[in-house]
């Protein structure tokens, strides 16, 4: 018998088999703590969306409004997260566009974050990418919940007022927009 042999033979005599499916043994209690949703529940996070969902259906925010949080959560995780995590790209495209699309989303998020505030700023964070309730940001500022409510809606919808007035302001470069105003003013004389 050959070594080789010889160490097949020892790991079968040792080796236990497996057990049946229904056999099988379940997590215990320790390691369940040590799960993800427990882990979430540790820091208080909720779903990401649920604040502002719920305000959407309860008629608090428009559909724009909700398309701007979920525009401001898009710009935050690509200039933030993205940012961290720069070489990885989308799979398609040239290697550049990912810093290219952070560069642009931090750029969006800068003037989104001059248009609301600092002070709006930190509640969207907490709000609309942390996924806190307004109860437990009211609790931690130690602000009243009504009052708090009546800051985030109005705070989303400068938000959405923002956004507008970004996706209709004109294309074309101001030497253009010149040129076409003299021409307007050469048809009204």
């Amino acid at each position: 018998m050959t070594i080789r042999e010889t160490v097949h033979t020892v790991a079968r005599q040792t080796m236990k088999p497996r057990p049946e499916p229904a056999k099988r043994v379940r997590a215990t209690s320790e390691r369940k703590l040590h799960n993800v949703d427990v882990v979430i529940d540790r820091c208080g996070a909720e779903r990401i969306d649920s604040g502002v969902m719920a305000l959407h259906r309860n008629g608090s925010l428009t559909d724009s409004d909700l398309h701007a949080a979920e525009r401001f959560y898009a710009d935050y995780a690509l200039a933030v997260h993205g940012a961290r995590d720069s070489e990885k790209t989308g799979g398609g495209g040239s290697p550049d566009s990912m810093g290219v699309a952070v560069i642009h989303a931090s750029a969006a998020l800068t003037d989104a974050i001059e248009a609301v505030g600092s002070y709006g700023k930190a509640i969207l964070v907490a709000f609309v990418v942390d996924g806190l309730s307004l109860a437990k940001i009211a609790q931690s500022r130690g602000e009243n919940r009504q009052v708090l409510t009546g800051i985030v809606i109005s705070t989303i919808k400068r938000l959405s007022d923002h956004y507008y007035a970004v996706d209709n302001r004109p294309r074309f470069p101001m030497k253009r927009a010149r040129s076409v105003q003299k021409q307007l003013a050469s048809l009204k004389a």
